[in-house]
């Protein structure tokens, strides 16, 4: 994109570059299917980052940007938070739970491109029902694809018993209170980070 002065001269310009946010291959812009982006040739990730360079007219701006994003995990977990502050605790429970089920399921597809073996995540996947880490078959998938022990994380306990929470509201229409409200929120937060999906590219 150039910027230009009266004269109709270039003062600033800037390019953006694509590549893979796992494995930093650069990918063209338009690397996708006309709707959904296509799996990195190299690693098979779906997830993208953004670097942008900029010169002026004058001289060049070293260095570059890394953009960085508000993730569907973020944004669910944001409005879990708004949920429980108005007194929803029992859709926040079930809304922060999403947050952390869609970073899971992102963080799986990186470790099947990661381990060489991406085209295998939708054939093994079909034995799974949704990717909640809560599920102890899901969770052992993870932890072979990515030897991270999950249950030796702080948050893993607090997590556990909102999932469980989380079931019981879906199945047998409990319902939450402010503190287990809280308790959902800060555990999913705690995992989503922990699975470096709080930061990526939407």
């Amino acid at each position: 994109m150039q910027f230009t002065n009266e004269l109709g001269r270039c003062i600033f310009s800037t390019n953006m570059v694509t590549s893979c946010s796992v494995c930093r291959t650069e990918l063209p812009d338009n690397f996708h299917d006309g709707t959904n982006r296509l799996p990195c040739p190299n690693c098979g990730s779906t997830v993208r980052a953004f670097v942008v360079n900029a010169q002026t007219g004058h001289f060049k701006i070293t260095g570059s940007a890394l953009l960085t994003f508000v993730t569907y995990p973020q944004r669910l977990i944001l409005l879990a938070q708004k949920l429980c502050d108005d007194g929803e605790h029992t859709i926040a429970v079930i809304v922060a739970h999403l947050a952390a089920d869609i970073a899971a399921s992102r963080k799986l597809t990186d470790a099947f491109g990661a381990r060489g073996v991406a085209d295998l995540e939708e054939p093994v996947s079909a034995f799974f029902s949704g990717s909640s880490l809560g599920n102890e078959h899901i969770r052992n998938l993870y932890t072979a694809l990515t030897c991270d022990k999950l249950v030796d994380q702080p948050f893993w306990p607090t997590f556990k018993l909102s999932a469980k929470k989380r079931n019981q509201i879906v199945h047998e229409e409990v319902t939450a209170s402010e503190t287990e409200a809280q308790n959902a929120i800060g555990a999913a937060t705690a995992l989503i980070k922990h699975l470096g999906k709080w930061g990526d590219t939407a």
